[in-house]
């Protein structure tokens, strides 16, 4: 009886460990999440007041006019916020228990009076990353890696994105990348009316998404569908893209702002690879963008990392930042690196097989998982992972 009892508790447990782990991992992306965004905010939480309000009714200047789809996106969540719990969120009756949104337009200077809108721009912003976490842990899932790696890695990923703050921060950013994340899985997968339906979004989202269309050279070796996907973007964004500029030609402001002068002698000078900043709390620096340190260990990771994805990933990372590279030369500003965010999911698969690189010999990433058999035996990666430490024995 007493042993027929602890082979039931036993395998509860063993029913219970890939709900614990996911609920750990999940609380986890929330809480990293939540701390990336109140980086951001503490940041860039005024301008993007400044901005918000011309974003939603489409009055602001060129360019910024053509990202319609976040403003949409908040407008829509802030008129579904009942009128009783914007009234809870905006009581100040009680100095030391003020509701939450008098809290947070404290914290980040926002003005009181429409501060329900901040509430619903921060939870819009912390549902993105983790979201973004969410894809790239399957992305890396779907490359078959060990699941304490996917797991573990997007963390890692969402501590990094602050560097990529410096010049300025939108209500769109977090969204591009959520969406760029999705269609590179949604890629991966030859999953193409998800891809395409992404795609869309993502150009209406930012227009620079239909650099996307450059991803068509994963199909390279196969002419004809190469040639049939990079007419399918073209069908699919080229409207989006022309048809919100001819919408908004009155709108004030340029369509471009060009500074290849400016940049080209930003990116000349010493200084430029030795700033820090302190984004990540006050007075506590980090490497500013194209700094020394951060540019070596991502120079390392890339090219410890590039040789051990799988082609189409090598192809994605290769090409997407030749094909910005431009657009940040001519119209980026200094090291707004931000502007590079369709390539950071690439850059993510990379960085974590040049991270591994570090703890693992076994070459290209998803070597253990080749093998069919391996992987009905093993489906969580767990003897994987036991074989990496010492004095394992299968036996």
């Amino acid at each position: 009886m007493g042993y027929r009892r602890r082979v039931n508790v036993s395998a509860a447990i063993q029913r219970a460990r890939p709900v614990a782990r996911r609920g750990f991992w999940w609380l986890t992306y929330f809480l990293v999440a939540s701390a990336i965004t109140h980086a951001f905010m503490t940041r860039w939480a005024i301008m993007i007041h400044e901005y918000l309000g011309r974003m939603m009714d489409h009055s602001i200047a060129r360019p910024f006019v053509y990202r319609v789809l976040s403003p949409e996106i908040v407008k829509n969540l802030i008129a579904l916020v009942p009128a009783s719990v914007g009234e809870r969120w905006l009581d100040d009756s009680d100095p030391q228990n003020p509701g939450r949104a008098v809290d947070m337009a404290t914290e980040y200077g926002w003005p009181v009076d429409d501060s329900v809108a901040l509430v619903v721009v921060v939870a819009f912003f912390i549902l993105c990353l983790v979201g973004i976490a969410l894809c790239w842990r399957q992305t890396l899932l779907e490359l078959e890696l060990p699941r304490a790696t996917a797991d573990a890695a997007p963390v890692i990923g969402l501590a990094l994105l602050p560097l990529s703050f410096m010049k300025g921060g939108y209500l769109y950013d977090f969204p591009e990348l959520l969406l760029a994340s999705l269609a590179m899985l949604q890629l991966l997968q030859r999953r193409w009316w998800a891809y395409y339906l992404v795609f869309a979004l993502a150009c209406l989202n930012k227009e620079s998404a239909i650099l996307l269309g450059a991803w068509s050279v994963v199909l390279w070796p196969e002419r004809k569908r190469f040639m049939g996907h990079v007419a399918m973007h073209a069908l699919i964004g080229l409207p989006i893209v022309i048809g919100f500029r001819v919408l908004f030609a009155d709108n004030p402001g340029e369509a471009q702002q060009i500074n290849l002068l400016h940049n080209l002698g930003f990116l000349a000078s010493p200084r430029t690879y030795l700033r820090f900043f302190d984004v990540y709390a006050a007075g506590v620096p980090a490497p500013q963008g194209l700094n020394v340190i951060s540019a070596s260990i991502f120079a390392f990771l890339m090219w410890a990392g590039i040789r051990r994805v799988p082609t189409d990933v090598k192809r994605i990372a290769l090409i997407t930042p030749l094909t910005i590279l431009p657009l940040f030369l001519f119209f980026g500003w200094e090291d707004e690196l931000r502007v590079f965010g369709i390539a950071f999911p690439a850059f993510f698969v990379v960085g974590t097989a040049g991270l591994r690189s570090l703890y693992d010999t076994d070459g290209r990433l998803g070597a253990r998982g080749q093998d069919p058999q391996h992987r009905e035996a093993d489906p969580e990666g767990l003897l994987a992972e036991a074989a990496e430490e010492p004095g394992y024995s299968p036996r």
